[in-house]
Formats: C-alpha cells, structure tokens, sequence
C-alpha cells in the first residue's frame, strides 16, 4: 500500500474510534465540534491518496462527479450570500462546520472509493474497526441501563443510555446503520449471532423509534441483498420486520413520549411554512434582506436554521420551553428539510439525487455480481453499503446529525459510487505489500487526526463563541454577531437583567438596548421570553404603558400554548385576542368580549377545572384589571402543580408590577377598572 494511503487509512480508524468514544469537559467546547474536528482531519489526510488515486477514481460515474461538485458550489453560494456568512463557511457554535463539513465528507466518501479499487484489505480493516467500536458503544450502553436500576425501583421512567456520545439518539443512529453491515458481512455462526444481539438489544434500550425503523428498513435491505435461496433471505426479512414492528408497538405502549412528537410535528411545520412563504426577515438595524428574493432557490445558508424556524415558530412550543424542552431549535430533526432551508430548492433537488441515485447504480451493479461467482466479495459489500445507505436516508428523516453516523454514511455512499473491478487479485497483493514505511505511514496518520481533531474545535471556538457561554457583552457585540438571529439579543438581555436588574449604571446606552429587545421581538414574535424581555426594559426606562402591552403579550402567548387543544378555553382566548385588537378603537366592546371570554371560563365545573384552567383565568382577570383575582388564580393554579414554573414566573411578574405601581394594580389599570363587570 502506498505511504499516502496507508497514512489516510490510519485517519480513518482515528477518526471512527474518535467520533465514537471522544469526550470532553471542557463547557467551553462542545463534544460534537471536536467529533466534527475529527472529520475534518481525516478529509485532510486523504487528500494526498485522492491525489495520488486520480487514475482510479476517474471510474467513478460522471453522476456523481456533477452532483457532488454541484452540491459544494451551491454551498459556498449560499455561505456567501447567508444570513450569517461566517458561520455558514465554519459551523455554528455547537453543530458543525458549515461549508467545511460538507467538503469532509465528500472527501471522504471519495477515498471510501479508492480504497475499493485499491485496498481491498484496508476497507476490511476500517469495517472491522467501525463494528468494533459500534459493539463497544453497546456495551457501554447496556452497562449504563443496567446501573440505572434505581429508576425502575422508583417507578421512574427508565434512562435512555447514549454511552460515550451522550444523545440517545446519536447512539441509535450509529447502531442503526452498524446493523445492516453486520448482518451482510458476518458468516453464520453464534459470534455474528451475538454481535446482532447486542447491537439489537441497546438499540431497543435507546427508545428511538427513528432509529429502530431505519435499522429494520436497512437490514431488511441488506439480508435481501446478502443471500442468493430466495426463500431464506425472505423469511429472514420478514422476520426482522415483524420484531421491529413489535418492538415500535410497545415502545409507543410504554415509551409514547408524546412531547417528543409534538416539538418534531411542530419544527416540521415551521419549516414548511418558510418554504412556502418565506419569512421576511429583518436585522437588529431594522434593514431587510438583501437577498429575499434569492432566498426559495439558494437558501439561507449553512447552519443557518434558526432565524427561520425562529421567526416562523409555532406557539405551542412556548409550553415546552416553559418546562425546560426546546429553547430555540437550529434544526427540524429532518435533514431533508434543513437542506430545503439551507440551499433552498436546488439544494433539496440535489440531495433527492444524492440521496436516490447511488443506490439504484448499487442495485444495478448487484445485479452484475449475480452472474460473476468470482464477485461475491462485492456483492457482499454492496448489500452492506446499500443497507447502511438506507438505514443513514431513514434515521436522517427524523433525528439529528452527528459527526459518527456521518463518517458512516461517507463510508457507505464511497462504496455505492465506487468503480466496479472485478478481478481483486492485484489490489488484494497490493493492499497485502503494507511494508514498514506503510505501517509507519498508517501509524503517523492515526496520531493525526488525533492531534487535529480537538486543535480545529479550539479553534473554532476562538473565530465563533458561543453565545450562551461567553461573559456578558456590550450591545456593540450583539449588533455584530448573527444579526439576524434573536439569540444574541436575548443572551445580552438576559445577562444583563442579571448583572443589574435596575439598570443603575450610568454608562449604559438604553436606546440601543431597547432597539435589541425590539430586535428580538421582530425576530422572535411569538416568544413569550422576547416580550417579556422588553417589557422588563420598557418598564425600568420609564414606559409603563408599554411594559403592561408587552407583559400582556407573553402572558397571551403562554396562555395561548397551554390552552391548545381545549376548545373551550382556544374560544375564550379567541375573544379575548380579538378584546386586544379592538381596545383601542371601541372599548366598550372589547370589555363585552372579555365578559363573554369569562362567561366561557366560568361554565367549566369546578370540578373540572384544572391548572391549566386557572392559569387561563388568572390572565383573564389580569387582562380586565382585577390583579387580585389574577393573583389568586395563579396562586391556586401552583397549588394543583407545584411545578408549574410558568404560573410561578407570571405570578411574581403580576406582584412586580403591582408593587410598582403602589396601588395593587397594573400600570393603566385604573382605566380598565372603569369597565368592571
């Protein structure tokens, strides 16, 4: 083997062991970036191979040349006319490393490539490593499940294990493409059989139901792929699929996870609607896009998703932030929407093609090795690329990307888009010829990327902190950083609530902090955290009309999520939006409406009213002026569920203002108090 390749096949076994099992706590880094450093390293070790392999590579079919160079020029279009340039070219703070990410894994996924044409022997290698360390991943897994014993012994739910990746769902996504490569590569026996076992059972433990249906869907694929006696291959299949079908039965008896499902139905939603109307969105300056109109063909840019889903949220997920889920999501949990988002239309016609055209040349080529006894190698690797490939395509419809399960969709698209050489002989000596200077080479490679790996998150860290970690900033940084983006806004503010809450020190510049909650509530209208945010603001510099109109607003948009689904409660907030808009212009029927909205609350029996019933009432009465019954009702609301963290805020917010105003009331209450009824 030569020098070039036996150093890039050392990365690649770095970097699959160092994706799986790399930790760090450092809070500074986040554990994904230096998994993504990984990548990247290994995309600059094969560099050299690809190079140096030129000859053999020009077999790759001319497909695939044009989708992936089309695929990497629309993204650096679209980094530079993004949102936020400098995170689309290098990654967001937590996620990755924007344009770079890209040119790794098609890197990678092209040595994958040469390695079939040239190194027969260094693919098995690297297949034999990524089972290894997805088996040890189980393991790890199952250990953990096993010491969460004291759960189930306190009737709580029992832990989802991550192992060393730390997210469930990072873990199922790797055992879920593990699986098909096992099932198509291991000779009968009882070690393939346990290895299927143990792959199986700490995927089952992971709850993902992603996961579970991308591992039946692409071992199913695999097995069929796999054997030649049609009626085994089929009984097996079939087998797979009803365990699977079983298993996705009880884990939504047991384990529906409901919220889960409602955040993912809702970021799909967001992410539709800004594909059909795109968002007009504006910066913390008040200046529009420059390049709306290019914004449905080129996208928004890489990594960034969350200006987009921001503007474009859907209320219901207030309920959920208000619990501690989802803070402001920079991704759907579906890759193929986050693509439409990031390179708009043409960037999700090309990963269509991406995502279709490689497996249809993997079948065809199967089809070739059917009558070729001499090809069984590849039609082996064929079934466990083709597998792997679907497995990557289902679990991407649903969960997150991560840096382990991309390298293993890199491998197995390589393997799919790979020149086809029948006669393995020589690439077999050759590959069998490593030498000193090759394991010396190999040797050098792996302590590359192990060396790189961390170096490229550091430095990431330096061109791109994170916004949630860094010390409290002044405004000019916030007007710097991703201006369009409602993140920085809030970080600032909320730092800075906590820093002074009375905004005391005099070289502050409230005009510009006030234009940053502005920003944010542009950016993020139904945010109850960016109204309150400026109402908070409002209320220290002197404009407590305002703050009370800003204060009712997050109070809307709370009571608005919780109510969901209650017809009841969903009319009564409808007349009292409705009250809202015509306050000003007929006031008289605004409070006939708040009357009616209370009419529709009081029929509930007391019996049946509930916390979410209270807290419904309490912005009621809060709305009418009477902020003693608001008071009361929030009070009784935590009584039914202490828990209830909204109801606590909301109710130390209402004693806020009354204590500010020394009357009992809201500012502009007394007004309101002449319409009691």
């Amino acid at each position: 083997m030569a020098p070039v390749r036996a150093f890039a096949t050392g990365a690649l076994a770095a970097a699959l062991l160092a994706t799986a099992f790399w930790t760090t706590t450092d809070p500074d880094v986040a554990p994904e970036l230096i998994r993504r450093g990984f990548l990247l390293a290994l995309a600059v070790a094969v560099v050299p191979a690809l190079i140096a392999g030129r000859q053999a590579l020009s077999g790759v079919p001319r497909w695939a040349w044009a989708v992936l160079l089309a695929d990497l020029v629309l993204r650096m279009l679209s980094a530079t006319l993004a949102l936020d340039p400098l995170s689309a070219w290098i990654g967001g703070s937590e996620r990755g490393l924007g344009v770079f990410d890209a040119w790794a894994w098609t890197s990678i996924a092209l040595f994958c490539a040469l390695l079939c044409t040239r190194a027969d022997q260094a693919l098995r290698q690297s297949l034999r490593v990524a089972l290894g360390a997805a088996m040890a991943l189980a393991v790890v897994a199952l250990l953990q499940a096993c010491l969460s014993w004291r759960h189930a012994a306190a009737d709580l739910p029992l832990l989802r294990p991550g192992a060393t990746l730390g997210n469930p769902n990072f873990l199922a996504g790797v055992l879920a493409l593990a699986l098909p490569a096992l099932l198509a590569t291991a000779t009968r026996g009882w070690p393939a059989s346990a290895g299927a076992g143990l792959l199986l059972s700490a995927l089952v433990l992971t709850q993902s139901r992603a996961g579970l249906i991308a591992a039946a869907v692409g071992s199913a694929l695999a097995l069929i792929l796999r054997y030649q006696r049609r009626g085994f291959r089929w009984r097996l299949t079939a087998s797979i699929l009803v365990g699977a079908t079983l298993t996705l039965g009880w884990l939504g008896t047991h384990s529906a996870r409901s919220d889960s499902v409602a955040i993912r139905l809702a970021l799909y939603g967001a992410a539709i609607d800004s594909i059909q109307h795109p968002p007009g969105l504006v910066d913390i300056d008040g200046n529009s896009d420059p390049h709306q109109a290019l914004r449905p063909w080129t996208g928004y840019g890489p990594d960034n998703i969350e200006p987009v889903l921001t503007r474009q949220r859907d209320p219901i997920l207030n309920r959920y932030e208000s619990q501690g889920w989802d803070r402001l999501a920079d991704r759907t949990h579906n890759r193929w929407l986050d693509r439409w988002i990031e390179l708009g239309t043409v960037g999700a016609l090309l990963g269509l093609a991406l995502a279709v055209l490689p497996l249809l040349r993997g079948l065809r080529i199967w089809r070739q090795t059917r009558v070729s006894p001499e090809a069984r190698h590849w039609r082996i690797r064929l079934a466990a690329a083709g597998g792997c490939w679907v497995a990557y395509g289902v679990d991407g419809l649903f969960g997150v990307p991560n840096a382990a399960l991309d390298l293993l969709g890199a491998l197995a698209l390589g393997v799919l888009m790979a020149p086809w050489v029948p006669d393995q002989n020589r690439a077999r000596t050759e590959a069998a010829e490593l030498g000193r200077s090759g394991r010396v080479a190999w040797w050098l490679g792996f302590a590359w990327a192990l060396a790189v790996g961390p170096a490229v998150a550091r430095w990431h860290g330096e061109a791109l902190p994170p916004p949630d970690i860094e010390p409290m900033p002044g405004i000019a940084q916030v007007s710097q950083q991703r201006r369009y983006s409602a993140l920085p806004s809030l970080y600032a503010l909320e730092q800075l609530r906590a820093a002074d809450p009375e905004l005391a020190a005099m070289e502050l510049d409230l005009a510009a902090w006030l234009q940053a909650a502005g920003h944010a509530v542009r950016a993020a209208p139904t945010l109850p955290r960016s109204w309150h945010l400026l109402g908070w603001i409002r209320q220290r510099t002197g404009d407590r009309p305002g703050a009370r109109q800003a204060y009712l607003q997050a109070l809307s948009l709370l009571d608005e999520a919780q109510s969901a689904g209650q017809p009841g409660r969903d009319e009564a907030m409808k007349r009292i939006a409705a009250a809202d808009r015509l306050q000003p212009l007929d006031p008289s029927t605004a409070q006939n409406l708040l009357s009616q909205a209370r009419t529709q609350l009081e029929a509930v029996p007391e019996v049946a009213r509930d916390a979410t019933w209270y807290r419904s009432y309490a912005y009621l009465r809060a709305r009418q002026g009477h902020l003693g019954d608001a008071i009361g009702a929030y009070q009784h609301a935590l009584v039914l569920n202490p828990g209830d963290d909204a109801s606590r805020s909301n109710l130390e917010r209402l004693q806020q203002v009354g204590a500010d105003t020394g009357d009992g009331g809201h500012p502009g209450d007394q007004a309101h108090n002449r319409h009691q009824d």
